[in-house]
């Protein structure tokens, strides 16, 4: 079979890996090249970083190209679209793909997120795989579900209307959608009254285990095994981590130093814009920005606390933490699409207090049997996809999509 030609349409570069977005997507660039040709197509709102980062993505690729964000803004009509199409709309980033589908370079339009879909040519003749790695609107009525100020809701309630009417919107155009979990499943399959044209592919287990980016932002603890901390590990930049990492720093963190007063809160992970800068003096806690090697922090520590209260689709800190056979602390919404069950060591609680009890609970069998060993993920680990083979999967799904869509239209690209 011939190579096929992929375009990867996203709304950063994915690279280097410091969300849970960004390594799922360089994963599935980086397996997907061994089988086709990927044109790497990004709206990004740092050019300039990413300019010297795409060096190595390079490799996986057959070509990148960067189109600025909010570069068409003027031009959009505020009151009606979502913020997510106003930034992410780009007419360069649309004459590219016609360029790339006059040329028949493209036979699969791979597209991250229902707001970059509006890039497509209506014209297209290719397969598109739409990839929702969470339900955008459901994070935006978790979002207002949270908050206590009047103001913040009513903003938020306007564009959540709009992001469900686009999204839901999307769904009716494209040829497949993935979703990563089956809550996610189950909600596109309830609006959309189908369940053809989706499936679930859940993230790969085995991540990318240091970062080569040009710019590390940590300052690089040296000695970690002779630290005790427990352990917060996210993107900041990402307003769920923020809030998670917000309450885990007011609320919990303090009642747990009240009883532990020698143990620690790391929270570690991609801190670009500050959002976290109003902690970073409080007796205890760490903020350390991003760093090179993620595993040390997830080895060293005593346990991992995610209290997140928003969020969707498969938690990558999550996976990490279970595979550093670590004590994870989480809520239902922290633990979407792992197999509860059988997990060793997953705490999954229904609020605040619940997560301080769970932490107080490990901590004291810690301190009683220090040398234990309370974790051991190896047996699910093993049974979990790999991204080798979710990769796979994507691959055949694309194939199959695109025998579908040729034997409906058969003047359609072909495989």
């Amino acid at each position: 079979m011939n190579r096929i030609g992929v375009l990867f349409l996203t709304s950063h570069l994915p690279y280097p890996p410091i969300s849970g977005g960004r390594l799922r997507e360089y994963q599935i660039i980086k397996n997907l090249s061994k089988k086709c040709d990927v044109y790497i197509c990004a709206i990004t709102k740092t050019m300039s970083a990413d300019l010297q980062e795409e060096k190595e993505l390079r490799r996986y690729s057959k070509e990148i190209k960067l189109f600025r964000a909010y570069q068409d803004a003027d031009n959009l009509d505020s009151n009606l679209l979502p913020d997510q199409m106003i930034r992410n709309h780009s007419e360069e980033a649309k004459k590219y793909l016609e360029y790339l589908l006059t040329k028949k370079l493209i036979q699969v339009i791979h597209c991250e997120g229902y707001y970059m879909l509006q890039n497509i040519p209506k014209s297209s003749d290719a397969a598109i795989v739409l990839a929702e790695q969470n339900i955008e609107y459901s994070i935006l009525r978790q979002k207002i579900e949270i908050d206590s100020d009047k103001k913040n809701i009513e903003i938020n309630r306007s564009e959540y209307e709009k992001i469900y009417h686009y999204e839901c919107k999307c769904w009716e155009n494209v040829d497949l959608i993935i979703a990563l979990t089956s809550d996610d499943y189950c909600e596109i399959v309830a609006q959309r009254g189908k369940e053809e044209g989706i499936m679930i592919i859940p993230n790969g287990v085995d991540h990318v285990q240091k970062c080569t980016s040009q710019e590390i932002l940590s300052e690089n603890i040296d000695d970690l095994s002779k630290r005790k901390y427990v352990l917060y590990v996210g993107n900041f930049e990402y307003q769920p981590n923020v809030d998670a990492a917000t309450v885990l720093i007011n609320i919990i963190y303090p009642r747990i130093r009240e009883k532990y007063s020698d143990v620690e809160l790391f929270v570690v992970g991609n801190n670009g814009d500050n959002r976290l800068k109003e902690y970073t003096n409080i007796s205890g806690v760490v903020i350390t920005g991003r760093v090179t090697d993620l595993m040390q922090y997830y080895q060293h520590a005593l346990m991992c606390i995610f209290p997140l209260r928003m969020g969707g689709g498969i938690k990558v800190k999550i996976l990490e933490a279970l595979r550093n056979n670590k004590i994870v602390v989480t809520t239902s919404i922290g633990a979407q699409g792992i197999p509860c069950v059988e997990a060793s060591g997953l705490d999954v609680c229904n609020d605040v207090e619940e997560i301080i009890s769970a932490s107080y609970k490990w901590l004291e069998q810690i301190e009683r049997e220090p040398n234990r060993k309370f974790v051991d993920n190896t047996n699910i680990m093993s049974r979990l996809l790999n991204w080798k083979e979710s990769c796979d999967l994507l691959y055949q799904a694309y194939i199959t999509t695109l025998k579908s869509k040729q034997n409906e239209y058969p003047g359609s690209a072909g495989v």
